[in-house]
């Protein structure tokens, strides 16, 4: 596993579904003015998605490390 942040954005489409987005390399610093203004640019182009997100239902910072084993010990 590598060490990281993703963010983790959920959206309702039109008929109140879960529609989800995974960014990899998310900025765990990021403001909640950010994230607001993200998911409002994805909201505003969603069009070009085959299920348009229509609102933003939560947003999540899942942040991993990395640890290795020394299996020889």
């Amino acid at each position: 596993m590598a060490e990281g942040t993703q963010l983790v954005f959920e959206f309702a489409d039109a008929d109140a579904h879960s529609v989800f987005f995974v960014f990899p390399y998310g900025d765990d610093d990021a403001s909640s003015a950010d994230i607001t203004a993200a998911a409002n640019a994805i909201i505003s182009n969603g069009s070009i998605f085959q299920n348009p997100p229509v609102r933003l239902k939560s947003v999540k910072a899942i942040i991993s490390t990395e640890c290795e084993y020394d299996l020889d010990a």
